[in-house]
């Protein structure tokens, strides 16, 4: 294997391992970080740490499931036309009449909607997830036994697994109190019959299912989505994504900030604050209007097209950071230009471009070039960092965060850790490390 092949699948194992430790357990977009296909395996904690969090994400979404559903069997009613001598149930007037010459009524009425099929359907889903769930936590279980008691992700996954064993606890009666059928239900053909016209939490119930598969499965990271075979494949440019997003959140902790909501952090001591966003719209930029459209129209098509950087952060100063998680001096050149691009649509301050190296060997054009030779002076510092003054005041950095830089993955967020807080530090002016 070649040394570049080495250095590659040490980068996708540290990014899963670091990502797994610092952010996993927060991150509810799970799905877009999944694909089907086979890459670069990952090692017995990491792998217990993801299928942990896919569990808890599953059970999660099937509780929200099985609370609305249950609230819907509470307030929902089924209309039903009846006739009868006699009027039963509560009775819709204006939709009532008697039918001659039997004198019969002919009338509106509502009936409960606890036998509704869509509320079998669920029980026999929450049923399936809940099995699979308990099969992993016994193995989970074993692996973290056979783990050193004392290390760090082995205490977290000790926890984080008895969590798990609680929200199951919770989840059994309310899956009893969903009514049963009095047949037998194949799940898939029959979530077929009510895919289109399903409640929404019969939809979210059926993706916990299907999130479930990937419990058991074999567990890599790879760069693209390849269908074939049922192995979970976290994607690694979403994975690097997620990473940088760690550390500019640990590097707002480490400068006095607390988080106070999602996107929120504050300086207790100071009361400063600062917006972090995640691969989320900032605004509409600066496009007003897109051809001839209706005012409406106009907005829906601005919402779909404003450019979304995968960091931003903003207090007194706004900062765009964008990602990219390859080495291919083309690509990057490519992310330069698109940093300068979203620091002119959403009139940022500053602009970062964050990627985890280049490969100086597959040079093609003079702008190739250029970010090579980029490259070759942010290598001759210790920063591992380039500042880019432009004419306007405003700053664009080139920053290296790569995964395998150490074998030690510990290394390797220390050091990265430490030169986001000195960039973001010196982007934001005002933030100071306390």
């Amino acid at each position: 294997m070649s040394r570049q092949n080495t250095k590659q699948e040490e980068r996708l194992r540290n990014l899963a391992y670091l990502v797994s430790k610092y952010y996993f357990s927060s991150y509810s977009n799970v799905k877009e970080l999944i694909g089907l296909g086979m890459g670069v395996k990952v090692d017995k904690l990491t792998k217990a740490y993801i299928r942990l969090m896919i569990a808890s994400l599953s059970l999660k979404m099937l509780r929200h499931s099985i609370d609305s559903a249950l609230r819907d069997m509470l307030t929902y009613r089924e209309f039903s036309v009846e006739q009868g001598s006699e009027v039963l149930g509560s009775l819709s007037v204006p939709h009532t009449i008697v039918t001659y010459p039997m004198s019969l009524y002919s009338y509106l009425t509502y009936l409960p909607s606890i036998n509704a099929p869509e509320y079998m359907l669920l029980r026999e889903i929450s049923t399936m997830v809940i099995r699979r769930v308990k099969v992993a936590v016994r193995r989970l279980g074993e692996v973290i036994r056979s783990l050193n008691p004392n290390h760090e992700l082995a205490l977290r996954l000790r926890s984080d697994l008895g969590n798990l064993s609680r929200l199951l606890n919770v989840l059994r009666p309310k899956v009893s109190s969903l009514p049963k059928a009095n047949y037998r239900i194949i799940i898939k053909e029959e979530y077929g019959r009510f895919s289109l016209s399903a409640p929404r939490w019969l939809r979210i119930a059926y993706e916990s299912l299907i999130l479930t598969k990937h419990l058991h499965s074999g567990v890599y990271v790879r760069h693209r989505r390849i269908r074939g075979n049922n192995a979970l494949v976290m994607l690694s440019w979403r994975l690097y994504e997620v990473l940088v997003y760690a550390l500019v959140s640990t590097a707002l902790r480490g400068m006095g900030y607390v988080k106070s909501s999602n996107s929120l952090y504050i300086n207790p001591i100071t009361g400063d604050s600062v917006q972090l966003m995640f691969n989320k719209p900032i605004s509409m930029g600066i496009i007003e209007r897109v051809d001839e459209l209706t005012e409406e129209s106009n907005k829906e098509a601005i919402k779909h097209i404003v450019g979304k950087p995968d960091v931003y952060v903003k207090n007194r100063r706004s900062v765009v950071l964008e990602c990219k998680f390859s080495t291919n001096p083309s690509y990057i050149t490519a992310g330069r230009f698109k940093v300068m691009a979203y620091m002119y649509e959403h009139n940022a301050n500053v602009g970062i471009l964050v990627f985890p190296g280049l490969n100086k060997g597959i040079v093609f054009d003079d702008e190739d070039d250029a970010t090579s030779r980029l490259y070759e002076l942010l290598l001759s510092r210790r920063s591992r960092y380039v500042n880019l003054r432009l004419n306007d005041g405003k700053s664009m950095y080139l920053l290296v965060v790569d995964p395998g830089e150490f074998k030690d993955p510990e290394s390797t967020w220390a050091t990265a850790l430490r030169r986001v807080s000195e960039v973001l530090s010196e982007a934001m002016g005002s933030l100071k490390t306390t």
